[in-house]
């Protein structure tokens, strides 16, 4: 019978359990430093709401996966019929939550256009100078020309509250810029038969039609994302998955066992295996006395997380807005209690807005000040009606939230991935550069087949 720890029980560490406890022959144990049981899914009770701390449904995941989770769920979730929004220049995009340069002037659309075409004359040299690119701004610019690189640096910056030319090119797997959209649908349509641009390029969906069979879907009892954590927890439990919440633990090798010791109370317990599913690795690094410190590599920008209550049928109908334009404040606005099938009696239901900010910013915040602009702006984008009324609202402030790897982060993980490699026998590891949830449940796959 395996002995398996799983450090973390965020979304890594839920599918990492969910697959291993199927075989009754796994004696299964999770470790977290929280309290509680979920990572950043885990929902808030705010004004008798169960709301998500950010967008975390079930966005363009693999059937595989959505059924894994009705499974959890016992039936009670609904399909999404993914309706998203942009807003760049404060034009809104409907269908389409990248940002969409089609508003910028015509001679810089043609600029645009005539440098992907330049690119796409040698796609093998325009190939070698991306994996060349030195910085997310190398990276943006040898991707998509100097002009609309140049532009979507600007949209980085001010997403991110840092300069692209300061990250690392593994940032783009975490942003809403893995393709650009200049000019309108039939004609970006027309620019990506050529198979370079393809790959770079991006038109609506509804005007290309089906191009995947990922699905999207939320949990349907209105209990939010938390919800979901703690019938994952419940369920295993039922398969006799022991849970270690609130515990620090070291981590120490011994021959071929994994010996795992709890600091507080000096329980230790030994296993045939590890599987590290936590978003920091440096606790483990310093165990194994790797000594790389892969947190420095790392900027987390400082958000502040609004919850905004209003009529619901002020409410446009729509999934998320992401906002690129120069002067917005919000960035990524959901209706989440829309979709999450949260309706008080009185009709009312909520919004999120995610709104990042500079540290200097973030230093000085005014609650008042802020959330009129919050509320001004997401009636000007259209995200609810003139007569909407903010019936009560509140302000989170996140000093750490979106974490943005910084230049040299790929050079030091390679060489800490290699260090690990010696440690593979007994230690997995949970990818650093993984973003998406449909890569996430097929890294868990990957690791756990041995033991399935």
């Amino acid at each position: 019978m395996p002995r398996i720890a799983i450090v973390g029980s965020g979304f890594r560490g839920i599918f990492d359990a969910l697959i291993l406890s199927r075989n009754k022959n796994n004696n299964i144990t999770i470790y977290d430093k929280s309290d509680f049981f979920g990572g950043i899914s885990r929902s808030q009770n705010i004004f008798g709401f169960n709301v998500d701390m950010g967008v975390h449904m079930f966005d363009s995941v693999q059937q595989e996966l959505y059924e894994t989770v009705c499974e959890v769920m016992e039936g009670n979730m609904h399909t999404i019929d993914f309706i998203s929004q942009s807003a760049y220049k404060n034009k809104i995009t409907d269908g389409y939550s990248l940002p969409d340069l089609s508003s910028e002037s015509e001679s810089i659309r043609e600029k645009i256009t005539n440098e992907l075409i330049c690119l796409a004359g040698d796609p093998k040299l325009s190939k070698d100078n991306i994996l060349k690119s030195d910085s997310l701004l190398d990276l943006l610019n040898n991707r998509y020309g100097q002009t609309a690189g140049g532009i979507f640096s600007e949209i980085f910056q001010k997403v991110y509250s840092i300069s692209s030319d300061n990250c690392d090119c593994n940032a783009l797997n975490k942003t809403s810029l893995g393709r650009l959209k200049h000019l309108d649908d039939e004609d970006m349509k027309v620019l990506k038969r050529n198979k370079y641009l393809d790959s770079i390029l991006a038109a609506r969906r509804k005007s290309i039609g089906i191009v995947d069979n990922y699905v999207s879907g939320y949990p349907s009892d209105g209990m939010g994302m938390g919800g979901f954590c703690d019938r994952v927890l419940n369920l295993l439990l039922k398969r006799n998955v022991e849970i270690r919440l609130g515990k620090k633990i070291k981590t120490k090798p011994e021959k071929e066992k994994i010996r795992i010791l709890e600091q507080e109370n000096k329980i230790s317990k030994e296993f045939d295996h590890l599987i590290w599913a936590a978003d920091r690795l440096n606790p483990l690094l310093d165990d194994l006395s790797i000594n790389i410190n892969l947190d420095k590599y790392f900027y987390q920008t400082p958000m502040v997380f609004a919850v905004l209550i209003t009529d619901q049928k002020h409410i446009k109908d729509f999934t998320y807005m992401q906002n690129f334009s120069k002067n917005g404040i919000t960035y990524r606005t959901s209706a989440a209690g829309i979709y999450s099938k949260q309706v008080s009696l009185d009709k009312k239901s909520f919004l999120t807005a995610e709104c990042p900010c500079s540290l200097l910013e973030f230093a000085k915040i005014n609650e008042i000040e802020m959330i009129n602009k919050i509320w001004n702006e997401v009636k000007s984008l259209k995200i609810v009606s003139k007569k909407a009324e903010l019936y009560n609202y509140k302000l989170i402030k996140v000093s750490k939230s979106f974490q943005v790897p910084l230049v040299g982060f790929s050079k030091n993980y390679e060489d800490v991935s290699e260090r690990l490699d010696k440690f593979n026998k007994n230690i997995s590891v949970h990818s650093l550069k993984l973003f998406f949830r449909r890569e996430l449940y097929q890294e868990s796959k990957e690791l756990t087949k041995v033991f399935v």
